[in-house]
């Protein structure tokens, strides 16, 4: 994620200052060479955030950890290390991109003398204890941060269902980035965009209630939700690891983690949770897909990847179904973000229309039939209204299709495990066959994440490219 303010930007270093030769092996050890200037962190794939009600009444309040996590517990990799680290990363399995920067403050406010970095990786930290070379010093400081009594500014989310601002896209605002080198310096207006830009994303993470003029908001756990899912797909790019299996392997680990996001939401439209339990996984599902994840259409495997589409399309559509029968549905929504991560989902979707079948996307015409039936206002993002209209000129005569009327959420996971169960490449090359022909192994999985192999075979796939093989 992008740093929380400008000022964090500038305590610390940009990883590829540190570490410029990002083709090396994940094994070999990165330059030592440190420039001490403070410089700008390398910008992160953006993420969500989260949704809030209405400002504390006192300027501060006691601290209250909230220590995200993932779907089941999970602690976060974390996203910058105190420079003493920096030797360290190449022997510790983590996608390079994850990582924003090193803390070169003179008191490592950012991560030794921050008592939310401890909380938020103390058990990642202990983990990889050898390999941090951290000195026993450097470890009391986390026990006298922790007895400290601390304060929380009062424009702060700490509640899972706080509205809190999301990074805005590089899409929204208007940046180019094929732009040529020799083009012309931007001019004094679109300069003032980028100021604006900029101050917006020091307001990530923030209250959405300070900020109302901030349109891009949602919950916080749909905050974390959105961060797990990116940082696990990275964990199953093998360009983050400089390491090469096969083509497609990248887009099979995109793959694999949306399958985990199915799983997941089968959770959280259990008899007891609620729609405050439902609406986050929608939040971290969209931006997931919006900042990446989507590509995993791009596998070899276009019959899974079809109906993974079509899995989205149900997920979608059972979700707002829950959202109307516990009446949040509505104009007047207790869900503030309702419309726009409705709208970045139908763009997504039709984005891929020149790839996929008809009958594979046909989904996004119940979607709008439902929210058009509740009056809900679907858009905030600069292409909608384009996407809007020409789906408009292409929407069946006969409305959507009966089959996104009327299923069962279950039945259709029953049936997607059936015919895709275990990864499909792996299932293919090595024989793993069951029964009938069928796939051994459960839908999703971590067969892809490269943080679970070996360094002898990460390597061994750097040096000679290729294919792994079973791991």
């Amino acid at each position: 994620m992008p740093p929380n303010s400008a000022k964090a930007a500038d305590r610390k270093r940009g990883l590829a200052e540190a570490d410029r030769n990002t083709a090396v092996s994940a094994s070999s050890k990165p330059t030592k060479k440190r420039v001490k200037t403070a410089t700008e962190s390398v910008a992160k794939k953006q993420q969500p955030a989260a949704l809030a009600h209405n400002p504390q009444t006192k300027l501060f309040h006691p601290y209250l950890p909230r220590i995200p996590r993932g779907p089941d517990g999970e602690f976060f990799v974390p996203q910058i290390l105190p420079d003493e680290c920096i030797d360290a990363v190449g022997k510790i399995p983590m996608p390079k991109s994850w990582m924003v920067g090193y803390d070169i403050s003179p008191d490592r406010e950012l991560t030794l003398g921050s008592r939310k970095w401890w909380e938020e990786h103390l058990p990642w930290l202990e983990k990889h204890m050898k390999a941090l070379k951290l000195t026993p010093s450097k470890w009391k400081v986390r026990e006298r941060l922790l007895a400290e009594q601390v304060f929380l500014p009062e424009d702060e989310g700490f509640r899972d269902w706080d509205i809190i601002c999301y990074p805005i896209p590089n899409s929204e605002n208007g940046e180019d980035h094929d732009q040529d080198a020799g083009a012309e310096p931007a001019s004094s207006h679109e300069s003032s965009e980028k100021g604006t830009a900029k101050s917006e994303a020091d307001v990530v993470r923030k209250l959405a209630s300070f900020h109302p003029n901030h349109k891009w908001i949602g919950s916080v756990r749909g905050y974390d939700r959105a961060r797990w899912w990116m940082q696990e797909m990275l964990k199953r790019d093998q360009d983050e690891f400089s390491t090469y299996m096969y083509d497609d392997f990248s887009a099979y680990g995109k793959l694999e983690v949306l399958e985990n996001m199915f799983m997941q939401f089968s959770k959280a439209i259990r008899s007891k949770t609620t729609y405050r339990d439902t609406w986050p996984e929608v939040e971290g599902l969209v931006m997931a897909l919006h900042y990446g994840l989507g590509e995993f259409i791009l596998c070899e495997d276009g019959g899974r990847c079809s109906d993974a589409m079509e899995m989205v399309g149900y997920l979608s559509i059972t979700a707002l179904n829950v959202l109307k029968d516990q009446g949040v549905l509505a104009p007047n929504s207790d869900i503030p973000n309702l419309g726009l991560v409705l709208a970045v989902l139908l763009q997504w979707a039709w984005s891929w229309t020149d790839l996929l079948d008809w009958e594979n996307i046909g989904w996004v015409y119940r979607v709008l039939d439902i929210v058009e039936e509740a009056g809900v206002a679907v858009g905030g993002t600069v292409g909608f209204p384009k996407v809007l209209e020409e789906m408009k000129k292409k929407a069946p005569r006969n409305g959507s299709d009966k089959r996104w009327k009327s299923f069962s959420w279950t039945g259709r996971c029953t049936s997607y495990r059936h015919n895709y169960c275990g990864p499909s490449i792996l299932g293919r090359s090595v024989g793993l066959m069951g029964g009938l022909g069928r796939r051994v192994g459960p839908m999703g999985g971590s067969s892809y994440d490269l943080t679970q192999m070996t360094a002898a075979k990460r390597q061994r796939c750097l040096r000679f490219r290729f294919p792994l093989g079973p791991f």
